[in-house]
């Protein structure tokens, strides 16, 4: 599963995420908000493993600027310290349009991070120069596909021929593939053919609030 961001305002109905955060950002408690996400996970682990089993995997996304702190690396890495969390349990998904700079110090923190049991997802990936460039390094475990690619390779030929490399490299540099916004048969029974075997989207579930999921109702 995948955390999500959700604010609902009676006056205004559901607030954009990505407003969310820019409005966080400005008031420069956007830190602030992160840590609030992660340690929302973090103390409903326990409840999500007793309805899903011991190999829940829960995915949470990071701003870019927020992940190159030294007090979020302290922070995630207190937190693992704290909790004692299986390696692999809780995925880091980075936003591909979060430019980083893959400089030795960052690099050395994200060890860290996979180091004391993380796992790192770089989200959104396509075919772009920041995406081939993260690659380089055997950082991370798993890339989530751009929607964009999905949602079109139905009726593009060029998207499924930008899958299938992808896929192809994967197999070559031993990451996972996992496509967002599978809504059909179709489109699953495409990718399959495309080795890309690990879906989410409305096919299987729309987002659900945590109480839903404690109940296992992903109905």
């Amino acid at each position: 599963a995948e955390s999500l961001l959700r604010w609902y305002l009676p006056s205004l109905g559901m607030i954009y995420p990505p407003l969310i955060c820019q409005l966080a950002k400005e008031g420069n408690y956007l830190m602030e908000l992160e840590k609030y996400i992660f340690n929302t996970i973090f103390l409903e682990m326990e409840s999500l493993e007793k309805v899903f089993g011991d190999k829940c995997q829960i995915s949470i996304n990071v701003t870019g600027k927020t992940i190159q702190t030294d007090e979020f690396q302290t922070f995630l890495i207190d937190s693992m310290n704290r909790f004692r969390f299986p390696k692999g349990r809780i995925c880091i998904e980075i936003t591909e349009q979060d430019s980083l700079p893959l400089n030795d110090d960052f690099i050395a923190q994200l060890y860290e991070l996979k180091k004391c049991g993380y796992m790192l997802a770089i989200d959104d990936f396509s075919m772009g120069h920041t995406s081939i460039a993260y690659l380089k390094t055997n950082l991370f475990d798993e890339v989530k596909l751009d929607g964009s690619l999905v949602k079109d390779m139905v009726n593009n030929d060029r998207c499924k021929e930008i899958i299938n490399s992808i896929s192809f490299l994967s197999q070559a540099l031993k990451f996972k593939i996992l496509a967002e916004y599978v809504e059909t048969e179709e489109q699953q029974e495409m990718l399959a053919k495309l080795n890309v075997h690990d879906y989410q989207g409305f096919l299987y579930a729309k987002a659900l609030p945590l109480e839903k999921l404690l109940e296992g109702n992903i109905e």
